[in-house]
């Protein structure tokens, strides 16, 4: 029988985790073996909190439960490299824990093409690290859609009406050709109710 099981390790000075299906019989051998390596391992305040950026987002109202990914600007483009199948967290917005908005982005014809079913109430929750440390649920408060002209970074940065604020954002409307993008984005923005 195969069950669920996850190991711990460092990447690029951050404590992860990864989530594996292993025959049961295996598991009490691998745990002991895990412990066994970490157990004098002392994490840094900067290494816990590094490891409280998302690394999931579930939204049940619309069946998605998705992998998140760090991310940041394309070089010449100075867009956002939006990731092809994942959830992109843009690394220059908060992590969970921190006030301010945690910024998330897909694209509208991928992880994201049911999120203009999102309403006003729906709850969004967050995993850290694999659901080792935590989980994290938000309330939707705002949903808008503008013209990607009148978005700025700031605009999106910004937390509105709360501390803790977590923001989506995808395409929407119609493609343009002559931009090589849709016309606007759809930005949807909750607020902490559960940490």
């Amino acid at each position: 029988m195969l069950s669920p099981h996850s190991i711990l390790y460092i990447r690029g000075g951050i404590l992860r985790a990864q989530r594996f299906l292993i025959p049961a019989a295996f598991g009490a051998t691998i745990v002991a073996f895990a412990f066994f390596l970490v157990r004098d391992f002392r994490p840094s305040a900067a290494i816990f909190r590094a490891s409280t950026e998302p690394a999931n987002l579930v939204i049940t109202t619309i069946d998605l439960d998705a992998l998140v990914v760090p991310v940041g600007f394309e070089p010449e483009s100075r867009r956002i490299a939006v990731p092809d199948r994942e959830v992109g967290w843009f690394t220059q917005s908060s992590a969970v824990d921190q006030p301010g908005v945690v910024f998330l982005v897909g694209h509208s014809d991928g992880v994201f093409s049911d999120l203009y079913r999102v309403s006003i109430g729906d709850h969004l929750t967050t995993s850290l690290v694999s659901d080792i440390i935590g989980r994290v649920t938000y309330q939707v408060h705002s949903i808008e859609i503008l013209h990607r002209d009148d978005i700025s970074m700031r605009h999106v940065l910004a937390a509105q009406d709360h501390n803790h604020e977590l923001v989506l954002m995808t395409c929407y409307g119609e493609f343009s050709d002559a931009i090589d993008t849709y016309t606007h984005r759809l930005i949807i923005r909750a607020h902490i109710i559960d940490f």
